[in-house]
């Protein structure tokens, strides 16, 4: 009689969502077993063959700090044995405490190993942050933001997961995730490493997706959306993508009870048949933006005193000529509810940046004037060309949102929609390199809370020499005045505030840090280097922001 293979822990535990009293423990299994973690437990539930587990450990004590382990069916798993790290730690948060959380995206884990120093997109910055935490020379996080492209589905044809060319529209022919299971085992292969295990395992962490959780390029234009969609693999691809993405990412973000309230959690744990509520939410960002009735990618946390509104800028477009938006109607009225005053900070998280360097801005407003027929219909092609090409589909590149967004944030910051934050923060990634840009607005009404834009990008990739030359020269005075006349011949209107990249560009790998204090904030950059036969942070740039005018409590 065959003896049966023992269930294993496959990848995680992760710590996911943080509250003062609740923290949820996400965890990958080889098979159905019982998780249980620091006196919770939880049955893992079944999606395509594989196993997962999100464990709600709730009634902690408001700033606990606490050492935790994971056990499957009452064995003890993780920490694994002679693990020499130090032990995970379960950590909730506090009002009583200043608020740390660190940020960044666009990690691209190929030629990642444990043995030797990293090749090509160079030194893993989330992997010098686990190394710095683990020997203790920087306190722990409460919170870590990943802003973007977590893995990179359309560039693994060098490791042996994607066993087919797939062809990504307008580029080359590269390997791309098309099934569950090729997402799965990039995940698996990219969370996998030892120091990003631990970290996840440590660090609480928040997410959103970009476009190489799906394909490059995903909903960059209408155009693009109407060749994609007509290939024959386009189905199999949104939906193995959409699976995983909300088992290994969206999941975790959701408290226990807005898990509860979507349903798809429930409807898993329930039965083998809640699979296909699973797969209809992957159906569902591939659907137009503009209906109601589509799941929400985009999220709030209360962070102690600060709030946390994260912004989905990838599957929420409304793409169409004449009506391009960031998000449908219905998405703008969330996300404007949710941005508001009322909190000590308050963070928006942009997986594209609200404010690029200011030629850039201009260029990419002249691009989407093009593209939309401006000059007629032989130069809106070619326009398309130059956006696919130059992946001009940030902020700048949807006029109509971009002036939306900059009122709304203005009206916070003016005390219009509650009283006013200690500071207003728009944490971004996506564009390979890290900069700081403060944003002054021309309203008659007096802004009280400064606005503040943070790139930090990427934690493992790399920008060629001519990319880096020219965005050093993004920001000199003749690339500014050409860019802005540019844009007035397509007739873009002058943008409604003011900004310049005080910090930056900065290149190499990054982790951007937040503290959050009640009457300041501080920002800091850390660039990943080798030293010593060992990854480590230097400082690149640190800097006490803009204070506002408001008294605290006010």
């Amino acid at each position: 009689m065959a003896v049966a293979e023992p269930v294993t822990l496959v990848l995680g535990p992760a710590l996911r969502y943080v509250d003062e009293t609740t923290v949820t423990v996400w965890v990958e299994t080889s098979g159905p077993v019982e998780i249980s973690v620091l006196g919770r437990s939880a049955r893992t539930f079944a999606a395509e063959g594989h196993h997962y587990a999100i464990v709600v450990v709730d009634g902690l004590p408001p700033g606990s700090d606490l050492e935790y382990s994971v056990h499957l069916n009452a064995t003890k798993v993780w920490p694994e044995p002679g693990d020499a790290r130090p032990a995970p730690r379960v950590r909730t948060l506090s009002r009583d405490r200043d608020l740390e959380l660190v940020f960044g995206s666009c990690r691209d884990d190929r030629s990642v190993t444990e043995q030797a120093p990293l090749p090509g997109p160079g030194v893993d910055a989330l992997e010098a942050l686990s190394v710095a935490l683990q020997a203790g020379e920087r306190p722990l996080p409460d919170l870590m933001l990943l802003l973007g492209d977590q893995i990179y589905a359309d560039y693994h044809h060098e490791s042996g997961i994607v066993d087919a060319l797939h062809r990504t529209i307008g580029a080359k022919p590269r390997a791309e995730a098309r099934t569950f299971d090729e997402y799965a085992s990039i995940y698996r292969r990219s969370w996998g490493q030892a120091d990003i295990r631990w970290l996840m395992a440590t660090v609480p962490s928040a997410m959103i997706l970009d476009d190489h959780e799906v394909r490059d390029n995903w909903n960059v234009s209408a155009t693009w959306r109407r060749e994609v969609t007509a290939l024959p693999e386009w189905r199999e691809q949104i939906t193995g993508a959409g699976m995983a993405y909300w088992l290994y990412q969206h999941a975790g973000n959701l408290s226990p009870a807005a898990l509860r309230e979507e349903g798809i959690w429930r409807a898993l744990t329930a039965s083998p048949a809640g699979v296909e509520q699973l797969r209809q939410f992957s159906l569902s960002l591939d659907e137009e933006a503009e209906g109601d009735g589509r799941y929400r990618l985009g999220y709030q946390r209360d962070l102690g005193r600060s709030r946390l509104v994260v912004l989905d800028t990838r599957s929420s477009r409304v793409l169409e000529k004449g009506s391009r938006s960031m998000f449908s109607e219905p998405e703008w009225a969330i996300v404007e509810a949710g941005l508001r005053g009322d909190c000590e900070h308050l963070l928006v998280a942009t997986s594209v940046p609200l404010l690029l360097h200011r030629s850039q801005h201009d260029a990419e407003a002249w691009n989407e004037a093009m593209c939309e027929g401006t000059l007629g219909s032989w130069v809106a092609r070619r326009s398309e060309r130059i956006r696919r090409s130059g992946n001009l589909d940030q902020w700048a590149a949807f006029q109509t949102s971009f002036r939306r967004m900059v009122r709304v944030l203005g009206e916070v910051a003016s005390g219009q929609r509650g009283s006013p934050p200690t500071t207003v923060l728009v944490l971004s990634g996506d564009v390979h390199h890290a900069y700081v840009a403060p944003l002054t607005f021309r309203s008659s009404a007096p802004v009280r809370s400064p606005v503040v834009q943070l790139v930090s990008s990427p934690f493992r990739n790399r920008l060629s020499a001519r990319v880096r030359w020219w965005l050093r020269f993004a920001g000199s005075r003749p690339a500014r005045l050409a860019a802005r006349l540019l844009a007035r011949s397509a007739g873009v209107p002058d943008p409604p505030a003011d900004w310049s990249v005080t910090t930056g560009p900065l290149f190499g790998n990054f982790v951007g840090s937040v503290t959050l204090e009640p009457t300041k904030a501080r920002v800091r950059l850390d660039r990943a280097e080798m030293r010593g036969g060992r990854p480590v942070l230097d400082p690149a740039h640190e800097e006490l922001l803009p204070q506002g005018t408001h008294e605290p409590g006010e």
